[in-house]
């Protein structure tokens, strides 16, 4: 028990230092310094898309039949060399290796520190907690982003872009040290001897087969998919083209950065109220009609407080995100666990590709305004989706019960 408890302080610890990278402020405008246009970002976004696709669900069932924080300390090790690269680049395909580093490193990374942490809490008893702690996990992670935007804004209007990099290479060989020292609770101790091809793929095998034959599984990692797309995919990543045309100069980018993170850290706690009224068919529409109006208005608006309803569409979505991160981990079986979160990030990287495509064709051949519009009608078309897999499901076990 008091490891299960040394865990948390640990994981806590560990996404302090994942979320102080000053680099992420600029990240599109050092692009366009190194002579990137919109388009190629968009296709460096889609290879970032691709390369996951490629790696996530192996990593994934790496890390269920190896050990999850050895798994989770070799991504930080790819993450690293995804800022290094990115240094000395000044071309695309020197972005387009940076990209992959991240991709590998993201891959290794995705739902790993997620699953040691429900698996921590499932060990006390306290895996009804898992929300609320990862609501708190995201205000800090939020909160020490906005700080570290701040200052990044800051370092590089005076000192210019690169030195954010360099800065931001700091973090993650402390964090690496403190993963190797995380507790894996028994049950989520591999009880393979050795990591075998074969064991691999029979493992990948079930664990595609339950994601496909839980009908609520797969509706949970549809709607993930989306929304992580919209939101991570391009509102976090591509936002920052559109400032400049609102009035807003680079210096200020951490004063709009550190606004977005307030909000989104602030909706990490909301996260755990959101959890039953989501279950509510009105409620749930309404969560996804604001966040897609508010879409479409930024994209409309040429003034500085357009980013006002960028920030309401982020702090909606963001706590959106971890409902259904809650979601899916408690129709997760321990021993593939890791494995069906692989299968979640690689239907998301794949929507990601497409939503990208779109994106960028409508940045190249109208505006980027026009490409935030069309990212709005997106996800109001994700409301259809979503309102009708949910009403289907629930007449399904209406059925049933009703039958039994």
């Amino acid at each position: 028990m008091e490891k299960s408890k040394h865990n948390i302080v640990l994981i806590y610890s560990i996404t302090i230092l994942q979320s102080f990278i000053f680099a992420y402020v600029i990240e599109r405008v050092f692009g366009e310094s190194r002579g990137l246009t919109v388009l190629d970002m968009q296709y460096l976004l889609i290879l970032y898309s691709v390369f996951s696709i490629i790696f996530e669900i192996p990593s994934g069932v790496l890390a269920d039949v190896w050990k999850k924080k050895y798994t989770l300390a070799l991504g930080l090790a790819f993450c690293f060399f995804e800022f290094f690269v990115s240094i000395f680049s000044y071309s695309f395909p020197m972005f387009s290796l940076a990209y992959f580093t991240a991709a590998v490193g993201g891959s290794l990374k995705s739902g790993t520190l997620e699953a040691i942490l429900y698996e921590t809490l499932k060990e006390q008893n306290k895996e009804a907690c898992y929300v609320k702690i990862s609501g708190r996990l995201k205000f800090i992670k939020y909160s020490v982003s906005g700080l570290a935007a701040i200052v990044g804004g800051i370092i590089a209007d005076y000192f210019g872009y690169e030195v954010n990099y360099w800065l931001s290479l700091i973090g993650f060989p402390i964090s690496i040290v403190l993963i190797l020292y995380l507790y894996e609770p028994k049950r989520s101790v591999p009880s393979l001897k050795k990591i075998e091809i074969f064991s691999m793929y029979t493992h990948l095998k079930k664990g595609l087969s339950i994601t496909w034959n839980n009908h609520h599984l797969r509706n949970v990692i549809f709607v993930s998919a989306v929304v992580g797309a919209v939101l991570y995919g391009q509102l976090h990543e591509m936002s920052m083209l559109i400032y400049p045309e609102q009035g807003i100069a680079v210096k200020y980018f951490g004063l709009v950065s550190l606004g977005i993170t307030i909000i989104s850290a602030f909706s990490g706690l909301f996260a755990n109220r959101m959890k039953d009224m989501i279950k509510n068919p009105f409620l749930s529409v309404l969560f996804f009609v604001i966040p897609s109006l508010s879409i479409f208005i930024f994209g409309s608006v040429y003034k500085w407080w357009g980013v006002i309803f960028l920030m309401v569409a982020i702090g909606i979505l963001e706590a959106i995100t971890l409902v259904y991160s809650g979601f899916l981990q408690d129709e997760s079986p321990d021993e593939l666990r890791v494995t069906i979160s692989s299968v979640s990030s690689f239907v998301h990287n794949a929507i990601s590709i497409v939503i990208g495509l779109i994106f960028g064709y409508y940045a190249q051949l109208f505006t980027i305004h026009v490409s935030f519009q069309v990212l709005g009608t997106i996800l109001f078309i994700l409301i259809l989706i979503q309102s009708y897999l949910f009403m289907k499901e629930k007449q399904k076990r209406k059925h049933i019960t009703q039958t039994s």
